[in-house]
């Protein structure tokens, strides 16, 4: 009997101690895969929520911008601006606007829209960006010196801004061609104001 006993222990004992192995392995799987799962990392979760939170805030400024100022409409928005190219450059200290081709019409504000063909080129002469674009200056969607740069300028218009970094993306940059503490070059058409 006492042999019967020491068996059902020693069973008992090990059936113990292997559920004890087994939920301790289990434990470190758990806690190996959660280091290499970046959704279940407090930090990584936070930065994926405040990423879509400028998302949201970027989105709805872009709504709340087409609804009061929409873009004209334009078969090839660089026709008159094509002609222009910036060769390199050294950095710029200040922000500089040079008027290519004078426009019409009253000075440009802050509080308007106004509707323009550009392009972008950095201190190398390689464009980064081109395009067309709405944009009341006042509600700080574009980068500093387009805030300042645009005001004053006329419909019709052609004008060169060069814009130091603290005006432009600063220390961050911004993608491949923007490295930080870029000077930029844009050549800006106005081509309507509301």
């Amino acid at each position: 009997m006492e042999s019967k006993t020491k068996t059902r222990t020693r069973i008992a004992i090990w059936i113990i101690a292997l559920a004890m192995a087994i939920g301790t392995i289990m434990t470190y799987v758990i806690i190996i895969v959660a280091q290499n799962n970046p959704d279940s990392d407090p930090t990584q979760i936070a930065y994926q929520k405040y990423l879509e939170n400028q998302q949201q805030k970027q989105q709805e400024q872009q709504e709340l911008l087409d609804s009061y100022c929409p873009q004209s409409e334009r078969d090839n928005p660089l026709a008159n601006i094509d002609k222009y190219k910036s060769e390199p450059f050294a950095q710029a200290s200040e922000l500089k606007v040079e008027t290519l081709q004078d426009g019409t019409g009253e000075l440009t504000t802050a509080e308007q829209c106004i509707d323009v063909n550009y392009k972008g080129w950095n201190t190398k002469g390689e464009v980064f960006d081109s395009g067309a674009y709405a944009v009341i200056p006042n509600m700080g969607m574009v980068i500093q010196g387009w805030i300042s740069g645009l005001v004053g300028m006329k419909q019709g218009g052609i004008y060169k801004l060069t814009i130091p970094a603290e005006q432009a993306y600063g220390e961050q940059g911004s993608g491949d061609k923007i490295p930080a503490n870029e000077s930029l070059t844009f050549v800006i058409e106005v081509v309507s104001v509301q």
